[in-house]
Order: C-alpha cells, then structure tokens, then sequence
C-alpha cells in the first residue's frame, strides 16, 4: 500500500484498503485463463487473499507481495501453511507499492514477472513526484485528471503493468469511478488501444467487507494484439455470473459496466428512440449546498426528504414553502407545480423520484428538477419510477459508494422502453 497518507477512504481501514471476501478473490483467479503462470505479483497484498487464492489454483508457483504494513508479512506463512504451501516459493517484500524501485527490488529484467493480482486502496493520495516516472513508463502520463484527484488505483494499475513482461496477465480490481466516472475516459480509451482487456467483470456490491463499495474486474493482458471488441460481465449478489455482452472497443472508452451498456442495449432496441433531450424540457440542478441549506431562515428540499411513500407520485410540498416575507434569490432554483424532481446522488438515487402537485420550494443541489410540457409530465413520471427506469437510472448513474447522476446521462433518458 502506498505510504502517502489518504485524502478520502470511506469505510475502509487507514491505507484505504477494502478487504475482499473469499469468494470473489478466487472468483478473480478463476478469471485468469488460458495462461500458465510461474511468477505471480500480489501489489499491495493487504491481507493476502489474492495470493491465497492464486496459491491454491497455482501450487507450484512462486508468488511475490509487496505491502507498506510491517506487521503483515508473518500472516502470509501461516496462511500459506495451512495450504501446504511450500515456504520457498514465497518472497515478501516490504515496501511502498508505488515505489520507483520496486522493478529492481524484484528482479523483474533477469526474471520477470507473467501474472499479477491486485486490489488497490481506494482512496486519492497524497502526490508524489514518482508517480509521474510510473504513468510515463506505461503511457497514462497523458490521460489521467489532475494529480490530487488521481485514485490510487489508476496507479496502481500503471505499476503492475510496468512490472509485468510481455503476454503476461493482470487481474485487478478497479472502483467505479475509473470503470464508469467521465474524467476517466482517456484513462479508458489508452487501456483499451494498447493493452488487450480480455474481460470486464461488475461485481455486486457486498463483495468486501464492511462496505458496499461498487468495483469491478478486469483481465487485461499485455500484449501488442489488441482486439476491436470486449467481453463485459455482471456477477449477481448470489455469484451467479450474467450471460456475455460484447462491445466495441469505442463504446468501452465511455463506460465499462455491464448495466449501463445492457440498458443501452435495451434501449436501442425499443421501437422508440426519442430521449429526454429531444423533448422540450429543461433540466436544472437545485443551486444550495447542504451547508448552505442550514443558514437561510427557509424549508430547504433535499433528497432525504423523498421518502419511499413519495415514489413516482403527484406530492403537495406547501409543508416546505417559504414565509411570504422571505427575500427571494434569483439565483435560487425552486421547485413548483407541475415540476419533476429526482435525486442527483445518494446509494439510492432511483428511488427517488417524485411530482410538485403544489408548493413552491427551495431546492438543494443535489436534486434535478425537470420542467416538462403539461402533455407530458404524466408519462414522463411514470417513465423514470417504472422498474425499467428505475434500472435505467441505476445503471447510469455512477459511484464507488454513493452514486452520481450528470446532467448529460439523464438527458439521455428514453421516453418509451416498448
């Protein structure tokens, strides 16, 4: 693990690690195939999960692990042990993942390195001047956002493939942010041109423990032979692995996550293509932060006020209006009759979705509101809190925990899913 100290880590230890279960760590060994590995690299290794499970597929490999926490190495032995895993065949190093020096600490010119597996700390950290010395190695110099808001797994991604030789494999798991976030794109769109991702996994969310953190996995395989298209998968919360989509490789450098291409795949097979845009709404984001919120002397509409009873219904919001003699803003964005309403970010934000029958209410930044022609604001409520926009808007919104809608996806809204 990085030696940087975290700028955000939610709901995991202090080096920003989330502890990945048992089963989806050899659930990500099983995803490593056609390939017979001889020395395997686990970058980071936290509590070895990786390297245990490796170690039970692979019994005459040699596995390196390389972590920053002192305390950790003597854990690794016994666990191996329990497995019969001979001693010999087990380098620990400790060292900061994000090194510099970390190809000459394991020797990775004379013998190189062919396999790795990783779970990196999901977290920002502190920059370092070495980081730009990994990104340029491998080429992502150019295409990540400004360092203090680079993930540590960006990183961590680029030191394993500076380690790796050629043809070798890497699984890793990636947060949704480099998976789904827009400023991650051009992260996307080099991966995808110079390194072969064999396969995309989604996994459910649950698969770590203490968080219900959003990630998923990728394959990816250093080579030159780099295909036009890519396999994407979703594992369900019962383990069970979804059928295949295949996308092209262009379609991947907007996004990577199996629901957001499946229901644009359902989309596009509709009989009815015409989406949010194409209809004479206007969508604005409520102006108030929810510091902001606490300082006027006025009811403030915020998320958590969209109860589960509000779903998709007409709802009276007079209970929040302000007192006749409250000095209105123009810069203020207010909710009022006839208005659509819906959740910009939270773990549940497509369940928040509901119509101003009567009020006029002051609205937190983190709600849409959505101004619709009367024609249409029936059917377009009942669109976005149906079960398919309910899914459509969950799978376009992204997030490691909790979940962003932008402006541009919602807008992207159809308006029929016949």
């Amino acid at each position: 693990m990085p030696s940087s100290s975290p700028i955000r880590s939610t709901n995991s230890d202090v080096l920003g690690r989330y502890y990945t279960r048992a089963d989806i760590s050899s659930f990500l060994v099983e995803q490593i195939d056609d390939h017979n590995p001889r020395r395997l690299l686990d970058l980071g290794a936290g509590a070895g999960s990786l390297s245990i499970a490796a170690a039970c597929r692979w019994s005459d490999l040699e596995i390196l692990t390389v972590d920053i926490d002192s305390g950790i190495a003597s854990s690794y032995q016994e666990k191996l042990g329990r497995i019969n895993f001979q001693d010999s065949r087990h380098l620990h190093i400790h060292a900061d993942a994000l090194s510099c020096e970390l190809p000459d600490l394991l020797d990775t010119i004379r013998n190189p390195i062919d396999t790795a597996v990783c779970n990196p700390p999901f977290l920002i950290p502190k920059w370092s001047k070495g980081f730009s010395e990994i990104l340029e190695d491998t080429g992502f110099s150019h295409c990540l956002p400004l360092p203090s808001s680079t993930d540590a797994a960006a990183l961590f991604l680029a030191q394993n493939l500076r380690l790796l030789g050629d043809n070798s494999k890497l699984a890793i798991i990636l947060p949704d942010s480099l998976v789904s976030s827009f400023k991650y794109s051009k992260f996307r769109q080099h991966l995808l041109t110079n390194y072969e991702v064999e396969r995309v996994v989604q996994l459910p969310r649950g698969a770590f423990y203490g968080t219900d953190a959003l990630a998923s996995i990728f394959v990816i395989k250093k080579t030159k032979v780099v295909s036009e298209f890519l396999s994407i998968f979703k594992l369900g919360g019962d383990r069970s692995l979804s059928n295949r989509l295949v996308i092209s490789k262009e379609h991947g450098f907007e996004r990577l996550d199996y629901n957001f291409h499946y229901q644009r795949m359902r989309s596009r097979s509709s009989k009815l293509s015409i989406t949010l845009s194409d209809a004479n709404v206007l969508v604005s984001r409520g102006s108030l932060s929810t510091s902001q919120s606490k300082k006027i002397e006025c009811p403030v509409f915020h998320t958590s006020d969209i109860g589960s009873e509000c779903y998709g219904q007409w709802v009276d919001l007079s209970h929040f209006e302000c007192p006749s003699d409250f000095p209105a803003s123009s810069k203020l964005i207010m909710g009022a009759a006839g208005d659509i309403l819906i959740a910009r970010v939270g773990r549940n934000l497509e369940a928040k979705v509901l119509g101003v029958s009567a009020g006029n209410v002051v609205l937190t930044d983190c709600i849409y509101r959505i101004r619709a022609p009367e024609a249409m604001r029936n059917e377009l409520l009942s669109a976005l809190s149906s079960a398919d926009g309910r899914q459509w808007l969950s799978s376009h919104a992204y997030g490691v925990a909790a979940k962003h809608l932008t402006k541009f996806d919602l807008l992207s809204f159809p308006l029929s899913f016949d």
